[in-house]
Formats: structure tokens, C-alpha cells, sequence
């Protein structure tokens, strides 16, 4: 997983200079930020951490700085964190981040949980069991007081992307912003249609950007997604790189051990809804998906009991314990009540890379839309 130290150093400068607009959050020099480090082009893809957000072009890039610099918490990547791959047009990369979120004891916060609440309760989609699951579940979160007042959490995220070279200058085509996927991710289809919705908002989204381009010309793909629909990945061997949706790495040693067959069987990915951005022998393949698991809820609870147990020997005082107890219980109703079946959608990278008239991949990073706000969802 190395590149040259020269594009190394490129791709740190262009992150620093994202990284530079994030904290200074000036709305005057947003365009010029996007000139700087985007390829600008009808190639440029970028996906935010929820599932209706995507941006294409210069006005795309623009759309979102202006967005976040405007109305996200606090945003930082550890620089030090990152890593690039080898390329035959397009460079890979990845750095580790994280998002400062604040909370407070208000009565606007209080009130905020109470139309939550509400609102489930008058959710004729759901049953009441599950509207049980997930109010039980959000009273855990609020219930428990956390001591001070404002209390500021890092949330971990990751970034990656690819960057392409335009008259001599390796400017980003693709970007992906993530939040580290928790016990379980956010969005689940089981548990509310608004998911469902959202997928296919998604869905609609990317069919308008196939429909502006000849996306749909790539047949080779079509093997690539069959291959990962019949769990047969095929990786490059000497240079690979895999990130899960919880952000844990794996190199070229231990990729497919990650990536086995019984856990690629999951996948369902759409065959037809998939964008591409292609420079020389290289190729940046943008996937979605639904990631379709049973899980038994026996073993979910004994999963639950033993996380407590560990949480009751930690070296946590007993406020937190107490809390982080109750909170893998609320977990483990909210899920179970739903059902054995759980249906989650899912974003896929890949970075493929032509050998012998083969596309191998070279980097694949797996994510999950962000959805849930809630102090204590994470620690």
C-alpha cells in the first residue's frame, strides 16, 4: 500500500487544504477551495455520510462545503493516518477523522426527545413492539444524565477517495465521507420505511447521474458485480487494501480472509445502478447495495449478556458501567424485536486496476448511512 513519496506528499496537500477550509469554515472561499483540490469535472462524485447525500461536478462540491462548513460539527483528519495506493491512473487514499458533536441538558432537547417519542408512537408503520424497542432504546440514551454541561464527543469517521492527474496536478475525483458503523448500523429496513425511502432516493439519484453518461457501456462490470453477488472477489495479490464499515483496515495478507465467501453471500448489489469513474487502466467503481443478514437472537442475546460482563470487569466507574450496561440491553430489544432478518443498505468503493486483461481489485471500502444523532449511541 505505497505510492511514491512525491504523490504522497500531492495528496497530503490537498487534504490539508481540505482540512484547512474545515476548521477556518470560511463561506467566501469555498469555490476557490473546490477549484483547488477537485477535478471539477462531470467525473467528480462525492458521498456524504447520509444516504440522500450525493454530489457531482464543481456546483455538487460547492453545494457541500457550503453545507458543512455552515452546519456540521467540528471536522478533522488525522493527516498522520494517511494512506495511498499504487495506481495504474488513479491513486487511492484513506485518513482516519472524526466529527465533534455537543450536547446540552435543555428544555429544547428534552422536548426534542419527548416529540421523538411521539412521533413512534404515532408511526402506523411500525408495530408496538418495535415502537417499544426504540423508545426503550432512546430513554436509555437520554435517561442516563450525563454529568457536565456542554459535553463534547469526537464521533470516529473515515474519508477516502481517489485522485486523478490534470494537466500535471493530481486534483480528487472521488470522495467518500463515513462514520464508523457502532454496534449496529443506523439504518435498517426492517425497522422503519423512512430507510427504504431513503435507499431509493439514493437509487434515483444515481440513475439521473447513469443517464447523463454511458455508465451503463461498462459490461465488464457486470462479472465484477455478479463475482461479488456470488461471493468470488477477485483481489489484486501483491497490492490490495480493504477498510470495513467499522474502519478497521486489512492489507493485502489479510483481505480475504476478511472478504471470505460467507460473508460476501450477504450482499445483494444492484447491477444497474453503479457509477464509474475511468482513467487509463484504472477505474473508480461506485456500488450500492443491500447487506441481507439473519441473525439469531439467542446468540444476539448472549452477545449482549457477555459485552455487559466485560463491561462490569472494565476499569470504567460505575456510573458508566451502569449506563453502557443498559444501553447493550436497550441495543438488543430494539433489534430482536423487529425480527431475525436484517436488511441494511450499504455503499461500495472499489478501485480497479487492469492486469492480463483482468480488473483486479485494488482497494474496496465498505460503508453505512449515518442516520442517528443521539448522545450516548457511542462512546
Amino acid at each position: 500500500m505505497k505510492t511514491e513519496k512525491n504523490t504522497y506528499q500531492k495528496i497530503l496537500k490537498l487534504l490539508s487544504t481540505l482540512q484547512e477550509g474545515y476548521i477556518k469554515r470560511d463561506l467566501e472561499h469555498v469555490e476557490s477551495i473546490v477549484d483547488e483540490i477537485f477535478s471539477c469535472g462531470d467525473e467528480l462524485l462525492i458521498l456524504g455520510t447520509a444516504s440522500s447525500e450525493v454530489f457531482t461536478g464543481r456546483e455538487g462540491a460547492i453545494e457541500l462545503l457550503r453545507d458543512d462548513f455552515e452546519y456540521w460539527g467540528d471536522f478533522k483528519m488525522d493527516l498522520s493516518t494517511l494512506i495511498t495506493g499504487p495506481s495504474q491512473g488513479l491513486v487511492w487514499f484513506s485518513v482516519k477523522g472524526k466529527v465533534k458533536y455537543t450536547f446540552e441538558h435543555t428544555d429544547e432537547r428534552d422536548k426534542g426527545y419527548i416529540n421523538f417519542i411521539k412521533d413512534k408512537l404515532n408511526d402506523k408503520t411500525m408495530s408496538n413492539e418495535q415502537k417499544a424497542g426504540f423508545i426503550n432504546w432512546v430513554l436509555t440514551l437520554n435517561y442516563h444524565r450525563h454529568l457536565g454541561n456542554p459535553r463534547e464527543y469526537w464521533w470516529p469517521c473515515t474519508v477516502v477517495g481517489a485522485c486523478k492527474l490534470i494537466d500535471g496536478e493530481y486534483k480528487i475525483s472521488n470522495l467518500v465521507f463515513s462514520m464508523d458503523k457502532s454496534i449496529f448500523p443506523d439504518e435498517r429496513f426492517e425497522n422503519s420505511n423512512s430507510h427504504q425511502e431513503g435507499y431509493q432516493v439514493q437509487l434515483d439519484e444515481f440513475n439521473k447521474i447513469i443517464s447523463r453518461g454511458d455508465t451503463n457501456n461498462y459490461s465488464e462490470l457486470s462479472s465484477i458485480i455478479n463475482n461479488f453477488n456470488s461471493s468470488e472477489l477477485r483481489f489484486d495479490k501483491n497490492n490490495s487494501c480493504a477498510i470495513s464499515g467499522e474502519g478497521e483496515i486489512f492489507d493485502k495478507s489479510t483481505i480475504e480472509n476478511y472478504f471470505n465467501s460467507e460473508f460476501l453471500s450477504e450482499f445483494e448489489i444492484e447491477d444497474k445502478s453503479f457509477l464509474v469513474n475511468e482513467n487509463d487502466d484504472s477505474m473508480w467503481v461506485t456500488l450500492v447495495g443491500k447487506h441481507v443478514k439473519e441473525l439469531d437472537s439467542k446468540e444476539l442475546l448472549n452477545h449482549s449478556l457477555q459485552n455487559i460482563s466485560e463491561i462490569i470487569d472494565s476499569d470504567d466507574d460505575a456510573r458508566d458501567k451502569l449506563f453502557k450496561s443498559h444501553r447493550s440491553l436497550a441495543y438488543y430489544f430494539k433489534e430482536t424485536i423487529t425480527g431475525e432478518n436484517h436488511t441494511y443498505p450499504v455503499r461500495i468503493s472499489l478501485l480497479l486496476n487492469r492486469k492480463d486483461e483482468e480488473q483486479l481489485i485494488n482497494f474496496i471500502h465498505i460503508s453505512y448511512p449515518f442516520y442517528w444523532i443521539f448522545e450516548g449511541k457511542i462512546d
